[in-house]
């Protein structure tokens, strides 16, 4: 499947800066590339650095599958590449991608000249694991001091298995009774002769059974593909709404034959609240 690539030019604030969306699939990719002068004033720079911010953490408020923000930003930083000495500029960069939990990837000088040499033209990445093969190609053109940076995606992400949680609805607990479990434990007795461990163990063994009895609880499996509202019940729902509208087509579309869809839809609404309200643990 090819990814699709949408402009999102509603995510930065940067003169010379462009975002794109990339979709795959159930994945979003957001790739942003922008350009600092090295020229810039301090106060120039302290508003880039600013407007920069602003479009990492726009980018990640969209909870992408991983965020890639790569360009020509004249900065030097001894972490990515020890033949470069950091500078002011490139410290705050560094501070601000770590910040926001991004990896820069270029190691090599990107900036060649004549006896001299500099990494200023990166790639960070939000999802390290998913960007492979990140490299430096020769430049294109005879005239220009920059390298080419690359870098491969691998946008055949697997979805995560379906698992099994428990889980309790605390809106339906009964607080008296558990009280009254948990006071008439022998809780010295209980511990004496344990070590800490054992100690601990039997305490959570415990109180996991007190509130199993008392708290409504059920082991449900849970699908990657799944929206959280969409239990069973939901699901039982949704098809019983798609036969009543079959029989309604079938039946030459009658309003007798759909009387009972709004109560299936209220029921729906109802079932689809739920999950909000219920604390889940593994």
């Amino acid at each position: 499947m090819q990814p699709s690539l949408l402009p999102k030019p509603n995510l930065t604030n940067l003169d010379e800066c462009l975002v794109f969306e990339m979709k795959t699939g159930a994945n979003r990719f957001y790739l942003s590339v922008c350009y600092r002068s090295p020229s810039q004033t301090s106060d120039e720079f302290e508003v880039f650095s600013r407007k920069w911010e602003e479009t990492v953490i726009n980018i990640n408020n969209c909870s992408p599958t991983a965020a890639i923000f790569l360009g020509d930003f004249n900065v030097k930083n001894s972490d990515w590449w020890d033949g470069d000495n950091t500078d002011p500029v490139g410290n705050t960069i560094q501070n601000l991608a770590t910040q926001h939990g991004l990896k820069q990837l270029i190691d090599g000088p990107t900036h060649i000249l004549p006896g001299s040499s500099s990494c200023i033209d990166l790639i960070f990445s939000s999802a390290e694991h998913l960007i492979f093969n990140s490299s430096i190609l020769p430049l294109l053109h005879p005239r220009c001091h920059h390298q080419i940076i690359s870098c491969k995606i691998d946008f055949k992400i697997p979805l995560p298995p379906s698992y099994k949680r428990k889980i309790w609805d605390f809106s339906r607990a009964d607080p008296t009774l558990i009280r009254r479990a948990v006071a008439m434990v022998d809780w010295d007795g209980c511990f004496e002769g344990l070590d800490v461990n054992g100690q601990v163990s039997l305490l959570t063994e415990t109180i996991t059974n007190i509130f199993s009895n008392f708290v409504p609880n059920k082991v449900i499996t849970v699908r990657n593909k799944d929206a959280v509202w969409m239990t069973a019940e939901v699901k039982r729902l949704l098809l019983e709404k798609s036969k009543i509208y079959e029989r309604f087509v079938k039946n030459g579309r009658r309003d007798e034959d759909l009387v009972l869809l709004p109560n299936l839809n209220l029921r729906v609404e109802g079932q689809s609240e739920m999950p909000k309200k219920i604390t889940m643990f593994v």
